[in-house]
């Protein structure tokens, strides 16, 4: 857009990195305003620091998996993806959740609903309590999984 203020002539963007990084990363999204012959200059961006994976060991057998799988599939991979895909960045990487390391928490979010307030809904109605530790237990699996994974190759350019 474009307008002028007391005869000085402004541009303003609306300016955003898109949602790379992930979840916790800051998206340095922002309204920028150019004003003509100004000379101002834009912070540096903020540090950031990627959050660590540092699951629990793994727990369960092969069925609980299964089922955690199964389960996860039906009510959380739309939102928080499949596997190890990602859906969106608007939505935390639940292999990086601190949740996982404490059964009871991961109960108190899923099924009890203590993130409501921020979005995460309860899931009483259609998950028991072994629903959400075999998600639970599924969840650990890829973590562990990502996280003892090769790194990639680098990119040569």
């Amino acid at each position: 857009m474009s307008y002028s203020v007391d005869g000085a002539q402004y541009i303003a963007v609306v300016a955003g990195q898109g949602g790379f990084g992930g979840y916790w990363a800051p998206n340095y999204a922002r309204l920028l305003v150019y004003k003509l012959g100004g000379t101002a200059t834009l912070p540096p961006p903020a540090a950031y620091t990627p959050p660590v994976l540092n699951p629990p060991p793994n727990f369960g057998d092969e069925g609980m998996h299964e089922v955690g799988e199964a389960r996860y599939d039906e009510h959380c991979n739309s939102c928080h993806g499949g596997n190890v895909g990602r859906v969106s960045n608007i939505f935390p990487d639940l292999r990086y959740a601190a949740a996982l390391s404490v059964p009871e928490l991961f109960k108190a979010i899923v099924i009890d609903g203590a993130l409501q307030a921020d979005g995460m809904v309860s899931f009483k109605k259609v998950l028991t309590m072994e629903d959400a530790e075999a998600i639970r237990s599924y969840v650990v699996t890829l973590a562990n999984q990502a996280k003892n994974a090769p790194p990639a190759p680098a990119l040569h350019q």
